[in-house]
């Protein structure tokens, strides 16, 4: 799947790149468009639904630390982590392409946990 997507993209790049008129032209990058996106679109959702279910395994990874009694721990251990690094907040398109939830996120839900 990724080689045909690779392939169309080529294909597609290299028409846009051509400043050829007509009609035959015009219909030979709508069909390559077409297909495009048909085999695109199914990939970015299946990206976006493998990356919400990362961040959803890392809220249950907190919770299993929760329960096994790591709670303080992990949480002093997230404020040090983002004490550190440089975090910015992050749009949209990052948040929904991040394999794991913002970092604030996961100590707001761990510190409601402990108090």
């Amino acid at each position: 799947m990724d080689g045909l997507l690779s392939k169309l993209t080529d294909l597609k790049n290299r028409l846009d790149l051509e400043n050829k008129v007509g009609i035959a032209n015009g219909l030979l990058k709508f069909i390559v468009d077409a297909i495009y996106y048909s085999f695109k679109a199914p990939a970015v959702l299946g990206d976006l639904i493998l990356m919400y279910r990362s961040r959803q395994n890392e809220y249950l990874a907190d919770q299993f630390a929760e329960r096994s009694g790591f709670s303080k721990e992990l949480t002093d251990a997230l404020i040090e982590i983002y004490a550190v690094s440089i975090s910015k907040p992050q749009s949209v398109k990052e948040q929904l392409k991040s394999s794991h939830p913002h970092i604030t996120l996961r100590i707001e839900r761990l510190e409601k946990a402990l108090y």
